[in-house]
C-alpha cells in the first residue's frame, strides 16, 4: 500500500514539476534578446524542452524516491545493528568512507560526461530541426546526402559520449558491490570469532548479517 502511495504522488509530482518547468522556461526564453536566438538554433533551444527536461522529470520521480527510500534503510539499519553489536557495526561502516569517496569521483565524472551528451544530443537536434523546417531547399538543391550526414555526425558523437558513460557507470556498480561485500566478509569474520569466544550468540550474528545486507 505505501509502495502505491509513494509511486502514485512521486509520480505526480514528478509530472507537475515538469509542466513547470516547461512553461517557466518557455516563459524565460520569449523575454530573451533578439542576439539569444541568433547564437542558437532553434532545435536546440526545442531539445532543451523536451529532452534536458525529461531528465530532470528522471530525477524528480525516480532519483529522489531512490534516495529517500535508501536513506531510511541506511540509518535505520545502522541503528539497528548498534543495538545488536555496536563494534560489529563499526566494523561494517569502516568501509562506508571509501564509498562516499569513489562515488564523489565516479559521479563527477558521470555528471561531466551527461552534461557534454545533453548538449551533443541539442546539437543533433538542432541539425535535424534546420534540415526538416527548409526539407525544400535540401531537397531542391539534392542536400539530403549532406543533411543525414551532419546529423549521423551529431548523433555518432552523443553516442561516444554516451559509451563513455555506460563504461564509468559499469566500473563504479562493481566497485561498490566489491567494497560493501568485503565489508560483510569482514563482519562474518570479525563475528564469527565474537561467536566462537561465546561474546555473541548465533542467531544475533545471523540477525546481524541479514541487517548488514539490507544496510549494504
Amino acid at each position: 500500500g505505501f509502495n502505491f502511495l509513494r509511486v502514485w504522488f512521486l509520480g505526480l509530482v514528478g509530472e507537475g514539476v515538469v509542466a513547470d518547468l516547461r512553461k517557466r522556461l518557455f516563459s524565460h526564453l520569449v523575454t530573451l534578446s533578439p542576439s539569444f536566438f541568433l547564437r542558437r538554433k532553434t532545435g536546440e533551444i526545442t531539445s532543451r524542452l523536451t529532452s534536458d527536461v525529461s531528465t530532470v522529470q528522471s530525477l524528480v520521480s525516480n532519483a529522489l524516491a531512490q534516495f529517500v527510500n535508501q536513506a531510511v534503510t541506511l540509518i535505520g539499519g545502522a541503528a539497528a545493528l548498534l543495538v545488536i553489536n555496536a563494534r560489529l557495526t563499526l566494523v561494517m561502516l569502516a568501509v562506508v568512507p571509501a564509498v562516499i569517496i569513489g562515488g564523489a569521483v565516479f559521479g563527477r565524472r558521470l555528471r561531466r560526461l551527461s552534461r557534454d551528451f545533453q548538449d551533443r544530443v541539442a546539437d543533433a537536434n538542432a541539425d535535424a530541426e534546420e534540415a526538416i523546417a527548409n526539407i525544400r531547399i535540401v531537397q531542391s538543391f539534392t542536400g539530403e546526402a549532406v543533411e543525414r550526414e551532419r546529423y549521423g555526425a551529431g548523433i555518432d558523437a552523443a553516442w561516444r559520449l554516451a559509451r563513455r558513460r555506460v563504461g564509468v557507470r559499469a566500473l563504479f556498480v562493481p566497485s561498490v558491490i566489491l567494497a560493501m561485500f568485503s565489508g560483510i566478509t569482514l563482519v562474518l569474520w570479525v563475528g564469527g570469532r565474537q561467536v566462537l569466544a561465546g561474546a555473541l550468540a548465533p542467531g544475533d550474528l545471523i540477525a546481524f548479517l541479514m541487517l548488514t545486507l539490507f544496510v549494504a
